[in-house]
């Protein structure tokens, strides 16, 4: 900021306007301001911090004490100052709230209270009028200083100098910021490194959960040293900084693994080979079983019948019906393998005969239901 022109009118120890035109004493931008005690030099600081801020520039001084005891009731107490900053011009007019006598009416000894006043204009900017708005716009927009940073850099008063010596890293950091403008570039610091920390988190999560995964994986004890260089990577701490170690460790796992698994499945194939192989000969063991079941059966029903066939025929010459015979049921395990005859050649023609009869047995039962049906139907034809 570099002040060009300072106007006061019953401000401070001035009770008429005083104007300061800063362009007429250089370009250098040094000047000393001199005068003897209580000449009115801290009162130019004054009105400069009070008509950027409506703050005076020393504390327990108020804005409202800064009006002039010897201006008249008439005289309105302003402040006028025109700066530059950062190539572009403003200038700001403010009035402070103070008390007075009426000036018109029949009881003058009343009195009333002036308003606060304020107004900006300058480059690029629409005019702005209050004096919260005024303040607001200087802070934020304009200047990028409240008050107090504004007295520490650009206008230390009186014994105020040690204080920005003295003040803490912080608070001469935030200061800096302000002036330099490098507040986005803290944001974006904070932002990165807030990023920065979300990676870190993310890789420590995946290293501890690849490392969990790892746990789980256990190379053969056949290579020693395979497993014992697995188990000394397979920490968290490790394991990103030794990643390709793990990789051709769990390469080489693989591959032995592979190798394995085909070694195992020929093996597997040669086991089902013979599986199947004695599960065909099985097959025919039992088919030779139930043969022999079915022999020794056939040989128990024929000595059965020859043993009835005597008293069968006594009974056929006497004219009587023989009875049923009953044939018990026979397996291979009711007639014992001692008491069975040899297989003779005559026991053979016997079997088959004794399996004819089976047949024609089982198609005389098939066809019972056929003749009982045509037996029903003749019998109502007969009645019909």
């Amino acid at each position: 900021m570099k002040p060009l022109y300072l106007e006061m009118t019953a401000f401070g120890p001035y009770k008429d306007t005083q104007r300061i035109d800063f362009t007429t004493l250089g370009t250098d931008g040094l000047f000393l301001i001199t005068g003897d005690t209580g000449a009115g030099k801290t009162t130019i600081f004054d009105a400069i911090s009070y008509a950027l801020y409506g703050l005076t520039s020393m504390p327990g001084r108020s804005a409202g004490s800064m009006r002039s005891d010897f201006a008249p009731e008439s005289q309105a107490t302003i402040v006028t100052f025109r700066f530059s900053h950062r190539g572009r011009q403003y200038e700001i007019m403010r009035q402070p709230a103070y008390t007075r006598h009426l000036l018109r009416g029949a009881d003058r000894s009343k009195t009333t209270t002036v308003p606060e006043k304020a107004e900006l204009t300058g480059d690029g900017i629409q005019p702005v009028s209050g004096a919260k708005n005024v303040t607001d716009l200087v802070q934020n927009q304009i200047l990028h200083l409240d008050h107090s940073q504004f007295c520490q850099v650009a206008m230390i008063a009186q014994g105020e100098f040690r204080k920005v010596l003295t003040a803490s890293t912080d608070e001469r950091t935030k200061i800096l910021q302000k002036i330099f403008l490098t507040e986005g570039y803290q944001r974006m610091s904070e932002i990165l490194k807030a990023r920065a920390a979300s990676a870190r988190a993310l890789r420590d999560r995946s290293a501890s959960g690849i490392s969990d995964r790892l746990q789980t994986i256990r190379p053969g004890t056949e290579n020693a040293e395979a497993l014992s260089q697995f188990q000394s990577i397979a920490s968290p701490v490790d394991l990103l900084s030794r990643r390709e170690q793990v990789l051709g460790l769990l390469d080489d796992i693989l591959r032995s693994d592979q190798a394995l698994s085909a070694s195992l499945a020929e093996a597997i194939s040669h086991l089902q080979i013979e599986a199947e192989a004695l599960t065909r000969r099985l097959a025919l063991a039992d088919s030779d079983n139930r043969k022999l079941d079915e022999y020794q059966a056939s040989q128990t029903m024929k000595t059965q019948l020859d043993a009835q066939t005597p008293s069968m025929e006594t009974r056929r010459l006497s004219g009587k019906r023989p009875a049923t015979a009953s044939i018990p049921s026979m397996s291979r395990s009711s007639v014992p393998a001692k008491t069975l005859p040899p297989p003779l050649p005559h026991m053979q023609e016997a079997w088959q005969l004794s399996l004819k009869r089976k047949d024609s047995m089982k198609m005389l039962k098939n066809n019972m239901p056929l003749h009982r049906l045509k037996m029903r139907c003749l019998t109502r034809r007969s009645w019909s």
